[in-house]
């Protein structure tokens, strides 16, 4: 079936919440009509065709947000579809979760399309007597069995000379819905039905034939054009949730002032050597960790609409991965600098190199580069396992062992040898390193009382106590890219598998 002639629209609203409804349907429009059109044109026809153009410019919201009431978004799921002008629709429980006026102004929508040249097929449970009377045609089906097929006026006619008749007050519908679900009675209702089908006797179909006006099918845009598409998207959904972007930029701030107060001002001795690890192992895993748990949930709250974009035919869910990759990198910048910043100065850093800007350009690269990654690992779970209540547990699981081999707590020169691998995998390790030999490359000289037993002279000693003197930081920046590249790639594939396994 081609779904560009035709359309599907489903039981439930799926929208970014944080977008308007203009916003929306014009992202809609770039992603499904023809390269050449008039994306807001359209766009202006249909929110007026569907009597959203009052609500045009309000968020669409979701439970916790205040947006559009029940009713436009069941109008904005159609006005989605209606862009490219489609013969037939569709629509799956329309009224469903809609009070009884709501529901009857959407049918109402439905049978005004189908009066201006749509085939509307739309699958009702117990629709209102007033909802009944609105449609032209009735499909009964039980059990997979045809009950009736025919013109909606004729049906209480029909059931009544097979000797099933409808009380004079009772609502069409759920008088059909009663009579079909009685099992002791579907044997008749079926063979009554292929017994007028089959007579050669008038029967009460006289349906109209699913071959609407032919319109020619538009043209797409190329991936690279979806691929935008989608990066500005995300963009927006990003910058316009602000109860999340506040809720990061606090948590930057505020783990940034508490971990700068616990190890504020270190002094460079022996005995600081210890706060020092323990600083720059935290600033590392609070990166990583903070960046890898939220994707966990992230995405497979957005994987419910990527599923039912893909399957539109709008784009491929590599356009999707790659725009989600490219359009979020920014943030993955952003708030490691934010967090490293105040750090870098309250716990004294600066006070013990000659160039402490050197210093922290290195140590926010590094940062940088481990969020990256550590957002790749999440990717990789939340594809592979896309529920939001099981994800983060299973994520949890897989990062303690890169934690555990970050450098600090295992000593590289003690790792079993069956667990290098797991060091190899750790960006919290390579990270840890960095950040090592960012500070202690820079120290020349570590005070030692006399008569004190003396741990390390220099930040070369350091680097060597703590097997931290391996490589160079190119090599580890490297390997943290590399590492990125992986986690991203395996994430794609987990994602399309999940896409692939859903549909069968």
């Amino acid at each position: 079936m081609d779904t560009r002639r035709t359309c599907y629209v489903m039981q439930d609203d799926l929208f970014y919440h944080t977008l308007t409804v203009k916003e929306h349907l014009l992202f809609q429009a770039q992603l499904r009509m023809d390269p050449d059109a008039n994306h807001a044109a359209r766009v202006a026809d249909v929110l007026a065709l569907m009597g959203l153009s009052d609500c045009q410019d309000c968020y669409i919201g979701n439970a916790a947000t205040r947006g559009i009431s029940g009713g436009e978004r069941k109008r904005l799921s159609l006005a989605s579809e209606l862009l490219t002008n489609p013969s037939i629709l569709f629509v799956d429980e329309p009224t469903s979760g809609l009070d009884s006026v709501t529901a009857e102004s959407v049918v109402q929508e439905l049978q005004q399309l189908a009066a201006r040249g749509h085939t509307v097929l739309a699958t009702m449970h117990q629709p209102s007597s007033q909802i009944f009377r609105r449609f032209d045609a009735l499909y009964l089906l039980s059990h997979g069995q045809l009950v009736y097929a025919g013109q909606a006026a004729a049906a209480v006619d029909y059931f009544g000379s097979i000797g099933v008749h409808c009380p004079a007050y009772m609502n069409p519908a759920d008088f059909f819905m009663q009579e079909i679900a009685r099992v002791d009675h579907l044997a008749h209702l079926v063979a009554s039905w292929r017994a007028v089908a089959t007579s050669g006797s008038p029967t009460p179909t006289n349906m109209t034939a699913l071959d609407a006006p032919s319109r020619p099918a538009p043209h797409r845009r190329a991936g690279l054009y979806q691929w935008s598409v989608l990066c500005r998207r995300n963009l927006r959904r990003l910058v316009r949730d602000t109860a999340a972007f506040k809720a990061r930029l606090a948590q930057s701030v505020v783990l940034a002032l508490l971990s700068g107060l616990i190890y504020r001002n270190l002094s460079l001795s022996q005995t600081g050597i210890q706060s020092f690890a323990g600083a720059l192992f935290f600033i590392t895993l609070n990166q990583g960790m903070l960046a890898a748990t939220s994707e966990f949930v992230q995405i497979p709250l957005e994987l419910p609409l990527l599923r039912r974009e893909v399957s539109a035919g709008l784009y491929a869910p590599t356009t999707w991965y790659l725009a989600k990759n490219v359009s979020e990198l920014w943030t993955q910048v952003l708030f490691p600098l934010l967090f490293v910043v105040p750090v870098f100065f309250l716990i004294g850093f600066d006070a013990h190199v000659e160039e402490p800007a050197s210093v922290l350009w290195t140590m926010s690269l590094f940062l940088s580069l481990v969020t990256s990654a550590c957002v790749g690992l999440g990717y990789v779970i939340s594809c592979a396992v896309p529920r939001p209540d099981v994800a983060p547990m299973v994520g949890i699981v897989a990062l303690m062992p890169l934690v555990l081999f970050g450098g600090l707590l295992v000593n590289a020169n003690d790792t079993p040898g069956y667990f290098v691998w797991l060091e190899y995998l750790s960006p919290i390790q390579y990270g840890y390193r960095g950040l090592n030999r960012a500070f202690w490359t820079a120290v020349p000289h570590i005070p030692c009382a006399t008569g004190q037993r003396c741990a390390a002279l220099s930040g070369a000693d350091v680097l060597e106590n703590a097997a931290l003197d391996g490589h160079s930081l190119q090599y580890d920046v490297g390997l943290l890219l590399a590492i990125n590249v992986g986690f991203r790639c395996l994430g794609l594939l987990a994602l399309r598998l999940s896409l692939r396994n859903r549909r069968h």
